[in-house]
C-alpha cells in the first residue's frame, strides 16, 4: 500500500511495515509512551508492547460499551454509553490512549470499504471491530515476530495453540487459532463472482425477469424471530449512527418454512 511512511511516492509498504511505521511515528512524537522496562533499541518490542496495551484496553472498553454481541447486532446503548461514543472512531482511539491501533484500523476499515476512521462514528467502528478480530490480528503478529527473530516456523499445532492462549491472556477476546489472516484480493471482490460461475459451471442468465425467489430457509423459528425483533428495535433508533437507517416496518406475521410466526 502507498503511505506517507514509504520511502518515497513511488514505493509502497506491506501492511505490517505500515503499522510499524505509524506506531514508531507516534512514539517519536511523544503520543505513545514507552514503559521503562521495554528496550527502546528494539523497534519490534516497542511496537508489540504498544499494540498489546492498546488492544487490551480496546477489548475492555468494547466489553463495557458494547458487551457480548449475538448475531453481530449490539443492543441499543444507554444514553451514558452513547455520550461516551459521541465522536469519530479516530477521536475515540485518541481520547482513550489507543492511538497505536490507528494504523491497523485505518487500513482494515478503508481497504474493505467500511469508511475512514476519521469520519465514521465511534459506535460503527466498535460494532465492526470486535475483540475476536483484534485477538486474531495479535496472534498473526506474534507468529510473524517469532519467526523473524528465531527463523523457526510456528505453523504447527503446538505453537498455534500456545500463541492463541497467551494472546487471550494478554489482550482478552477469543478467536480460533490464527496463523495468517486473509489477504486482500489483488483484482478486487468483483472478480470473485465470474470465477465462481466459471469454477462451478453455473447457469447464470442475464436480462431475465425474476418471478419468485425460493431461498429454502432452514432456521430455528424462535431464534430467527428474536433476531428480526432485535434488528427492528436497533434500526428504529436514529441516535445510534450519524446517518441512521430509515425505520423498518416489520410485518405482523413472518413466513418461515411455509409456517407463519409472529414478529
Amino acid at each position: 500500500m502507498f503511505s506517507q511512511y514509504a520511502e518515497d511516492e513511488f514505493h509502497s509498504q506491506e501492511m505490517g511495515d505500515f503499522i510499524t511505521s505509524s506506531i514508531l511515528d507516534q512514539v517519536a512524537k511523544g503520543n505513545i509512551k514507552v514503559p521503562w522496562w521495554v528496550p527502546k533499541f528494539s523497534d519490534t518490542l516497542v511496537v508489540m508492547n504498544a499494540l498489546l496495551e492498546s488492544v487490551k484496553m480496546y477489548n475492555n472498553l468494547h466489553a463495557e460499551l458494547v458487551g457480548d454481541v449475538e448475531f453481530s447486532m449490539p443492543d441499543k446503548p444507554s444514553p451514558d454509553k452513547l455520550a461516551r461514543m459521541d465522536m469519530t472512531f479516530s477521536e475515540f482511539l485518541v481520547s482513550n490512549d489507543m492511538i497505536a491501533l490507528n494504523g491497523f484500523l485505518s487500513f482494515a476499515h478503508a481497504a474493505q470499504g467500511y469508511g475512514y476512521i476519521s469520519t465514521i462514528p465511534a459506535f460503527y467502528g466498535l460494532w465492526w471491530v470486535s475483540p475476536e478480530l483484534l485477538n486474531g490480528y495479535i496472534q498473526m503478529s506474534m507468529h510473524q515476530q517469532i519467526e523473524e527473530i528465531s527463523s523457526w516456523s510456528t505453523d504447527n499445532w503446538f505453537m498455534k495453540s500456545f500463541i492463541r492462549q497467551i494472546t487471550k491472556m494478554f489482550v482478552g477476546g477469543d478467536a480460533a487459532q490464527v496463523y495468517r489472516t486473509t489477504t486482500m484480493l489483488p483484482e478486487g471482490y468483483g472478480k470473485i463472482w465470474p470465477k465462481v460461475v466459471e469454477h462451478h459451471s453455473l447457469d447464470v442468465r442475464l436480462n431475465t425477469d425474476i418471478v419468485s425467489i425460493d431461498r429454502q430457509v432452514r432456521l430455528d423459528e424462535e431464534r430467527h424471530a428474536a433476531y428480526l425483533r432485535k434488528l427492528t428495535t436497533f434500526c428504529s433508533s436514529a441516535s445510534l449512527l450519524s446517518a441512521a437507517p430509515r425505520r423498518l416496518r416489520p410485518r405482523d406475521r413472518l413466513s418461515v418454512n411455509g409456517r407463519e410466526i409472529g414478529v
